[in-house]
């Protein structure tokens, strides 16, 4: 009976590790999918796009005169929160390099940047670090003229040029626009200083914050000098870029699928656990006789199949029969009266295996005469008393 009690202990707790790797993959996948946001947001800056402003020319023969080599014209659309810089590389890592002289134009702006990549004594072509050329721009749409100058032989060349476009953090210049906005009207008004000893009472009020830091009027006026650009910037900073970087989209569209893979799991794993939990097996045992001698003893729940066949070749093996064919067979039936579904055994035609003779409800203690066989079937306890014997074999 202990084997009996193992069994269904077993059918009964068989579906304890699906759960509990399904539990698993649940925390695994959750843990991935809420940093997401967080990580979305802290890539910053985050690449926006490259544009190739000159592709790589390698070294010409010089002409000896000074001209522009290879000029165009693009199209770029800048957001005040970006941040333009100019590589030989999409990443807007690696240096510069053109033989002799790179040259930019910005419109509507009107703003140039240019440089002569030739060292002091005009010897040899030093390369240029990634720049910041985002103060050629405006707000909108631009138009780049690119160029570069060959200035003297004997050869000329460039490396290829890229505009980098990065989104820049806000939350830095938000903090400074308050300040920005502040300080250069105290410092305007405060800036007659010399007539501070007769007006001392009327003026202390107003300037003290700003006379007891800044003092010295004639140093912060260079340091107040690069604050005009950051009202624009944080003027039209309110509105959100319009433009996410790869980054971001790559980030959101992972979470989006990772988390239908998850859901997929789930719903897959339960659908299969209950399809699984309600297809009833057959129990109990079958005690084999010959000329009234016990053989052996057959568990239907272990050999796990919907039907078990009885014959000389089947799974209740009657090897000294003299018919070939299956003589019975075993297997669940649902009847209108027998919920739930109830085993059954099917006497077969020895002649014709698919003609059944008759059928029979399998009892406790059924017995079937098969040539010098005699089977009795033996049927397990109900489910409740089976799941209490468990407890007091299994504490």
């Amino acid at each position: 009976m202990i084997m009996k009690h193992s069994h269904r202990t077993m059918m009964k707790y068989r579906f304890k590790p699906a759960w509990l790797l399904c539990i698993v993959i649940g925390i695994v996948c959750w843990y991935s999918i809420l940093p997401l946001s967080a990580q979305a947001q802290a890539i910053c800056p985050s690449i926006v796009r490259a544009i190739p402003l000159i592709p790589e020319i390698t070294e010409q023969p010089s002409s000896n005169i000074e001209r522009d080599f290879y000029t165009t014209t693009v199209s770029v659309e800048f957001h005040p929160s970006q941040l333009a810089i100019l590589s030989s590389s999409p990443d807007g890592q690696d240096p510069t390099r053109a033989d002799d002289r790179f040259w930019i134009q910005a419109s509507p702006s009107g703003n140039e940047w240019s440089h002569d990549y030739r060292n002091t004594p005009r010897t040899q072509i030093v390369p240029l670090p990634p720049q910041d050329i985002s103060h050629l721009f405006v707000s909108g749409t631009n138009t780049l003229t690119v160029g570069v100058t060959d200035l003297i032989g004997p050869k000329y060349s460039a490396q290829p040029f890229y505009l980098v476009l990065f989104d820049t953090c806000p939350t830095p210049t938000l903090t400074t626009s308050s300040t920005a906005t502040a300080t250069p009207v105290p410092t305007a008004t405060a800036t007659p200083v010399p007539p501070t000893p007769t007006p001392t009472h009327t003026v202390t009020p107003v300037i003290q914050l700003v006379v007891i830091t800044a003092t010295p009027s004639d140093t912060p006026l260079p340091t107040f000098t690069p604050v005009p650009p950051t009202p624009t910037a944080t003027a039209t900073l309110v509105p959100l870029p319009a433009e996410r970087s790869e980054m971001t989209d790559f980030l959101t569209n992972m979470a989006r699928w990772m988390l239908v893979g998850f859901l997929l799991s789930i719903s897959g794993t339960g659908l299969w656990w209950w399809t699984a939990r309600v297809q009833p097996g057959l129990a109990g045992e079958i005690d084999v006789y010959q000329h009234g001698q016990y053989v052996t003893t057959y568990d239907l729940a272990t050999m796990k199949k919907e039907i078990v066949t009885i014959g000389k070749h089947g799974e209740v093996l009657l090897p000294d029969l003299m018919d070939e064919g299956p003589m019975a067979h075993i297997k669940r039936r649902s009847d209108d009266s027998a919920v739930p579904p109830v085993t059954i055994i099917e006497q077969l035609n020895p002649y014709n295996a698919q003609e059944v003779l008759e059928t029979t409800i399998l009892t406790d203690g059924y017995e079937l005469t098969v040539g010098p066989y005699r089977l009795q079937y033996r049927s397990y306890q109900p489910e409740e008393e089976i799941l209490e014997e468990e407890t007091d074999v299994y504490p």
